[in-house]
């Protein structure tokens, strides 16, 4: 986002009962980290990821869901695939080596295994240069589901 569009990002989000710090917006915009919004009459607080419109970004949009929330009001949110957040996780385990997101990853897939898209993961792990890392999280995986049986 240009410097420039911030302060329409911000009036927007504003008029929508939004609070939205202007100096946190600036470092994120610049290094492109995340920033957040926070409800003004609930207090909830979202977290922003602005994206470049690269194919993996097109792609990990396209397979987002609305969900419902709130029944009363049908208040909806867009929600990333669960092979959305596993690339992402992987991603960001390369660039910080936190051992936090192979252990997410893991839960995911303990959970979720019969339901995920492995062959979409592997191919942007592929792409993105983390399939190494992939590989290793799903070795894991395997071992916990034969020790399990």
């Amino acid at each position: 986002m240009p410097l420039s569009a911030s302060e329409r990002f911000i009036e927007a989000f504003t008029a929508l009962g939004y609070y939205v710090y202007i100096d946190g917006i600036l470092d994120p915009v610049i290094w492109h980290t995340p920033f957040n919004v926070i409800d003004a009459e609930s207090g909830y607080k979202a977290d922003l990821f602005l994206v470049e419109p690269t194919p993996l970004q097109i792609s990990l949009f396209e397979r987002t869901q609305r969900v419902a929330y709130d029944t009363e009001s049908n208040a909806q949110a867009i929600m990333y695939s669960i092979e959305a957040v596993i690339v992402y996780k992987l991603k960001y385990f390369q660039e910080g080596r936190m051992p936090k997101h192979p252990r997410d990853i893991l839960a995911m897939l303990d959970i979720h295994h019969q339901t995920i898209d492995f062959e979409y993961i592997a191919y942007w792990a592929h792409e993105t240069g983390v399939l190494d890392i992939w590989h290793e999280i799903l070795e894991e995986h395997q071992a916990r589901m034969s020790k399990n049986k």
